[in-house]
């Protein structure tokens, strides 16, 4: 638990120079409100319809690329959440979901969540919200650990010292990478991988006491 505490340290350090950018350019984008041009919005939904076939249930980011680029008060207030910070665009994603929803197009909440900080990425790269958030990763990351604290807990003292971990390193490994690459959805991903590994851990552990 002690070497999360000092990965999330040392993340938090390699993007904070990226993170400090981001947010002295949002400065930039409130003095003159950046625009998602109509050119940009056709070229990606465009690319969307050649890749779908029409009978296809189209992922989340393509069914929020389509909802943007046609109703301009969705577009707004995409474009107001992404300037304002990734926080923001989190906290509102339940809006454009409910909105997805009542379309029929259903998803989960963290698969929204990765598809618009994606298109904050591609449509208003000098948005806050394109900028990697340090503080979003550390929730997850504090969420996962939380959830394998309470299976730790239950463990006897022998059993704790026999826990091997070495199965995360991987997704360590592929974590640091999507944070240094700015990629969310990989680092969500990656974090799924990390926890999972933790608790296939864990459970061989509890196993082995319950066969004893």
């Amino acid at each position: 638990m002690k070497d999360r505490t000092r990965w999330l340290d040392s993340l938090k350090k390699n993007v904070g120079k990226k993170s400090t950018e981001s947010r002295e350019s949002v400065a930039l984008a409130f003095a003159d409100p950046a625009n998602i041009s109509p050119e940009v919005l056709v070229g990606h939904t465009d690319k969307t319809d050649r890749s779908l076939p029409s009978h296809d249930e189209p992922p989340a980011r393509e069914a929020l690329l389509r909802m943007i680029a046609k109703d301009r008060e969705w577009q707004s207030f995409f474009r107001s959440c992404c300037e304002m910070s990734t926080d923001r665009l989190i906290a509102q994603a339940w809006q454009l979901r409910d909105e997805l929803k009542d379309r029929g197009h259903p998803y989960p909440a963290g698969e929204v969540e990765d598809a618009l900080l994606g298109l904050a990425r591609e449509l208003l790269p000098e948005s806050a919200a394109a900028g990697w958030d340090a503080e979003w990763a550390h929730e997850l990351c504090k969420a996962a650990l939380s959830r394998l604290a309470e299976h730790f807990a239950g463990l006897s003292a022998e059993e704790k010292d026999t826990l091997h971990l070495s199965g995360q390193d991987v997704w360590d490994e592929r974590m640091k990478s999507a944070g240094l690459a700015n990629d969310p959805a990989a680092f969500r991903v990656a974090l799924k991988g990390w926890e999972q590994a933790g608790l296939e851990a864990l459970k061989r552990v509890d196993a082995r006491g319950g066969a004893a």
